[in-house]
């Protein structure tokens, strides 16, 4: 069973595809991962809510994306993933426009956490499978099939990972991140391990950041009013997630064959290579 391309729903993005849904659970190196195969309009693709991933709510400090992102890539044979992110937004890169409600198609990201993202274990390991390039990680042609599905042009920007969480930033953290590494949305360690790992794996990855608060200028975030924010946004999303996914389907691989993302080939192969 393979299938193309794959959507990790964050925060709030429950229920956003409509179609025939099915449930399934697989075991992997890593952990257990649950996930669903959608059907809709005669095209079938993967879904994944990266904070039930496991089968159970998992905070983001909690989340093993080892375990989800291995089987989107080589159990399931995804090519390409599209996912979502609520975040923060901080206006910290040239970007005066993001305010809460806004959608970002980020460029780039900056870990702050200095946590390490692998799928490399102390048995999984190679002198130079891992060490990979970091040009363009968030894959640039699958932001521009995201931002045809708008009506005007959406930002770019930075993203920090800032904290693990669960806790939010302190305001001098996000003071740090805006002024001293001009980064212009935060969030938690959900999409950032997912970038990397999708980097190992030799996949495309694309991300909306969905903006649910300004800390710097609105009241003290709290996790009920993120979750309300970000399901406001559902129907801006699904209008640029669907077209691509469409074109994704029947994408040409000409059309990525100078990507930076497959430059090399996925650690898992590269390892096995060595194996044989």
């Amino acid at each position: 069973m393979s299938f193309t391309t794959a959507f990790i729903g964050g925060t709030g993005m429950e229920k956003l595809f409509d179609g025939q849904h099915q449930q399934h659970e697989i075991n992997t190196p890593y952990g257990p991962v649950h996930y669903s195969i959608v059907l809709n309009k005669g095209i079938e693709f993967v879904v994944v809510d990266r904070h039930y991933a496991s089968g159970s709510f998992r905070l983001p400090h909690q989340i093993d994306h080892r375990a989800y992102m291995y089987a989107l890539t080589v159990v399931l044979g995804v090519k390409f993933i599209i996912s979502t992110s609520a975040v923060g937004g901080i206006n910290g890169n040239a970007f005066q426009s993001i305010k809460t409600g806004s959608l970002v198609l980020p460029a780039d990201f900056i870990d702050l956490t200095r946590e390490v993202w692998t799928f490399a274990t102390e048995d999984f390991v190679h002198p130079e499978a891992f060490h990979r390039s970091t040009k363009d990680m968030i894959c640039p042609r699958i932001q521009e099939l995201l931002r045809q599905g708008t009506l005007g042009s959406l930002p770019g920007g930075i993203l920090a990972c800032a904290v693990k969480g669960p806790r939010y930033e302190t305001r001098p953290e996000v003071i740090d991140a805006q002024e001293l590494h001009h980064a212009d949305l935060l969030g938690m360690c959900t999409v950032v391990p997912e970038i990397i790992l999708a980097r190992e794996a030799s996949v495309h990855y694309g991300l909306i950041c969905n903006v649910t608060d300004m800390p710097l200028k609105e009241r003290p975030v709290e996790g009920a009013a993120v979750q309300t924010a970000a399901k406001e946004n559902h129907g801006f999303i699904i209008n640029m997630v669907w077209p691509a996914i469409m074109s994704l389907q029947s994408h040409a691989d000409q059309e990525f064959s100078s990507c930076e993302c497959q430059k090399q080939p996925a650690v898992f192969e590269i390892v096995k290579r060595v194996e044989d």
